[in-house]
């Protein structure tokens, strides 16, 4: 199953399933006419007035992919208590006879992995409950609250970007309702951005700073680091990239021919996510006792609903797209299976909820140096950095964190109707 639950009739979700390389390069935010042919496989990698072009209809298919295991003989599996083998089947639709990257696919993985049952869940109408992990995202505040909210703030290109005009009107499936379009596209693009920021966090030393001004000083603070035009330059690219993914669409009739990435992306704009039973609590935390009582308009008592987890799934599921198809080789060597890009962020969650956020220190994992993310990686520069690497992807592929024992439905008594 794709990426994208709330556009599939089942209830559980396969969130990064088979999709195409349905991206273009930055050179086509200035001419949005499909350029001439080339292959694909110099495509991901330049950049530039002399980058070479390709046709919109020539979008290789990913095949599944069991991932490649460390030159120092690392064994993911060792850590994956929940591994299947992949299968080999692919997808039928108009792209199946397209030329395939067998170095870019894509791992089959199981989101209801975890002790306790999985709880199915019927689709509300036309949209079908994310998975859970997506809703227990969706609530995250690290590194902080006061923080974050002044890390939004600072803009790394989404001003840029949301001042574009995207031409919704143009798009078949949208044009019936093109505010509602925009404005979904500009909650997105939020979303995203946030989200990347994020992920940027888990590798930068972050401020100590506490009480009125914390938020202040962490980001005047941050400003002064080593990476900080780094993360500002890889997050603009990355809002770039997702820009022409959203201009690519008006090229497009028939809204069942586009790439996946695209259908996701269409049919999550065209959803209104204002519907009363889209945005009433649908998930909440299961606190210990002690924690129960205890600011309760504060950040461990925050509940997701049905919008607030598509939207973060969306915005997942862009942020995985860019990350893998610009830098694989990165990509494999950081999280090894497909699905730790999402366990990364379901885990720090977990230590939020826990309070055990300040157990984390990103100045250990600043030494990966992760950023230019298109640079080729220094993993194994040393045998220190190597160390830390390890030491990333056994924690990422440690116990299963039973999410539905933190992040509960709410009763039926508490459910808005």
């Amino acid at each position: 199953m794709h990426l994208a639950s709330s556009w599939t009739a089942t209830s559980t979700c396969q969130p990064f399933g088979d999709i195409h390389h349905s991206f273009w390069p930055q050179y086509l935010l200035d001419d949005p006419d499909p350029p001439p042919h080339c292959t694909y496989d110099d495509m991901a990698f330049r950049s530039g007035p002399d980058s070479p072009k390709f046709s919109y209809t020539d979008i290789p298919q990913l095949q599944r992919y069991q991932p490649a295991r460390s030159s120092h003989g690392y064994n993911p599996d060792q850590f994956n208590a929940h591994h299947h083998p992949s299968s080999s089947s692919t997808s039928s639709d108009h792209h199946s006879n397209l030329p395939s990257d067998h170095d870019m696919g894509i791992q089959h993985w199981n989101p209801q992995s975890g002790p306790g049952p999985i709880v199915q869940q019927q689709p509300i109408h036309d949209v079908s409950i994310p998975d859970v992990r997506f809703a227990w995202i969706s609530t995250l505040f690290f590194p902080t609250k006061k923080k974050l909210d002044h890390l939004v703030k600072d803009d790394w290109g989404l001003k840029k970007i949301r001042e574009m005009a995207f031409g919704l009107g143009n798009v078949v499936a949208l044009k019936d309702n093109v505010p509602m379009a925009k404005e979904n596209l500009n909650l997105l693009l939020g979303e995203i951005d946030k989200r990347n920021k994020q992920f940027f966090m888990f590798f930068t030393p972050a401020p100590a700073t506490e009480g009125t001004t914390e938020g202040k000083k962490f980001l005047e603070e941050l400003q002064q680091v080593t990476t900080y035009q780094d993360m500002k330059n890889e997050n603009a690219s990355l809002l770039e990239w997702f820009s022409v993914q959203i201009r690519a669409l008006t090229h497009f009739n028939d809204r069942h021919a586009l790439p996946p990435l695209q259908q996701k992306l269409v049919e999550y704009l065209k959803t209104d996510w204002s519907r009363t039973d889209l945005r009433a609590p649908h998930w909440q935390p299961q606190l210990r006792p002690s924690k129960q009582n205890v600011d309760k308009n504060g950040i461990l008592h925050t509940t997701a609903s049905i919008a607030s987890a598509s939207l973060t799934e969306m915005a997942m599921y862009a942020l995985w797209t860019y990350y893998k198809l610009f830098n694989q080789a990165k990509w494999t060597e950081l999280f090894l299976w497909d699905d730790r890009f999402v366990e990364n962020f379901v885990r720090m969650k977990s230590r939020e909820h826990n309070g055990a956020v300040t157990r984390y220190k990103p100045s250990k994992y600043a030494i990966l140096r992760i950023l230019p993310w298109k640079s080729p990686h220094q993993f194994h520069r040393d045998q220190q950095v190597y160390g830390i690497l390890e030491e990333f992807r056994k924690h990422l592929h440690a116990r299963p964190i039973a999410i539905h024992e933190k992040f509960v439905l709410r009763a039926p008594s508490h459910q808005s109707h």
